[in-house]
């Protein structure tokens, strides 16, 4: 009999800590809105929430009543995909080649197009470039600047591509120009187009704009500093400038990414991307998405007159979370686990196809213990000795208890 009360003892403690390895390490939680009808529901992941996750969103989760993880997917937009692409090859003629600069005419009369793919012979060199499109070959309209070639490998041997994606245009003609840099040019093989959007096209309406930021400016010799600094560690994958001081120009610019807490303008961190600009770009930048509070652009202006800086705006692209929930049931989203991998779940491979409702969220608020937690978590030793130490005092109670529950039966017996 002892032996079955110990056993049931462990096992009540097992399921214990299972349930409570579920929302061990979280940080925050915020209450999801009421479930009125059970189905699919998608949770927008807003600058509020993005504040307290990582960049890879690794730890997020959401939970049930009884603390246990819901399966989700994450949702973004962007890289929905069309169903049949088709590609096309495009007319076109090299004007110029030479180690300043190679100038590509592509003839398209009669079509819409919103990319480009260009077929290159073997190469790993980085260039920049820029796309124009007219329809009389004389008035030259901007279409995408500061573009960044990275030659990436394809089945056909010898042959890399690149491929610039821009909004549907309808120019009869259309010019690239690549800066070679005094730098050997490519060799152009083929320029095709796809006859589909492989990412859906972004809309305002699926950006979110973070809170305005505070930045200070620095002039140095050539390079100007622009220290950024955003009111959180909001994610982001895109700036926006906004600049004045000069009506023509054209520069280098680099975003940096601070390693450590020891950055300044000398010691900038981690280079993220690196931009050429100018007077007839619309001055927003692409970037890989990163959740930094501070964040550092340099620009080189040679023998230039610094441009001055008057707005730096971070965005990034909408990301939901989707989800099944049951009406009637409350559930929490919990955020900000540095420890925290990836989920596995089934519904990451299943194709719903049910329509999603977007909900809302509520307060965030912190967990029980968390405060203590964060500060002491440079301290493993203490959190282990505390672990043992609580373990230890509920097996010494649940022992004293059997003991007087054994004593009691005796006496009941006799």
């Amino acid at each position: 009999m002892m032996k079955r009360k110990w056993t049931n003892v462990f096992i009540f403690c097992a399921i214990s800590i299972c349930c409570k390895a579920q929302v061990e390490g979280y940080n925050y939680y915020t209450r999801l809105d009421s479930i009125n009808e059970s189905g699919m529901y998608k949770i927008l992941l807003s600058p509020v929430l993005n504040n307290h996750l990582k960049a890879d969103y690794s730890d997020v989760r959401i939970i049930n009543a009884n603390d246990k993880w819901v399966p989700h997917v994450l949702y973004f937009p962007e890289n929905e995909n069309s169903n049949t692409p088709a590609i096309f090859n495009l007319q076109y003629f090299v004007k110029n080649k030479d180690k300043i600069n190679t100038t590509i005419i592509i003839k398209a009369p009669n079509l819409f197009l919103n990319n480009i793919n260009v077929g290159l012979g073997n190469t790993e060199a980085e260039r920049f470039c820029s796309l124009s499109g007219s329809n009389d070959s004389i008035n030259w309209f901007v279409i995408k600047d500061s573009i960044t070639i990275n030659p990436t490998p394809t089945s056909i041997e010898n042959k890399n591509d690149f491929k610039i994606n821009f909004p549907k245009s309808n120019y009869k003609i259309y010019r690239l120009i690549i800066r070679n840099g005094n730098k050997d040019p490519y060799e152009i093989k083929e320029i095709t187009h796809n006859s589909i959007i492989e990412k859906m096209d972004i809309s305002k309406n699926d950006i979110t704009i973070n809170p305005t930021t505070i930045f200070t400016q620095k002039d140095s010799g050539k390079i100007s500093y622009i220290k950024v600094s955003q009111l959180s560690a909001f994610h982001f994958d895109e700036i926006k400038l906004a600049v004045n001081g000069s009506k023509y120009f054209e520069r280098r610019m680099e975003i940096f990414e601070p390693i450590g807490i020891n950055h300044s303008i000398t010691n900038p961190g981690k280079l993220i991307k690196s931009y050429v600009f100018s007077n007839t770009s619309d001055l927003s930048f692409k970037l890989p998405l990163i959740n930094c509070i501070d964040f550092y652009i340099l620009i080189y202006n040679e023998d230039n007159i610094p441009l001055k800086i008057t707005g730096v705006t971070t965005t990034s692209q909408k990301r939901y979370i989707k989800t099944y929930l049951e009406k009637g049931s409350t559930y929490r989203l919990i955020m900000d686990n540095e420890k925290a991998v990836q989920p596995n779940y089934d519904i990451a491979v299943l194709n719903t196809n049910e329509r999603e409702t977007e909900l809302g969220i509520n307060s965030i608020e912190v967990f029980p213990n968390a405060k203590e937690i964060v500060l002491a978590k440079n301290n493993k030793w203490i959190i282990w000795t505390a672990l043992i130490a609580g373990l230890a005092i509920l097996l010494l109670l649940t022992k004293k208890m059997i003991k007087e529950v054994d004593k009691k039966t005796n006496n009941d017996t006799i």
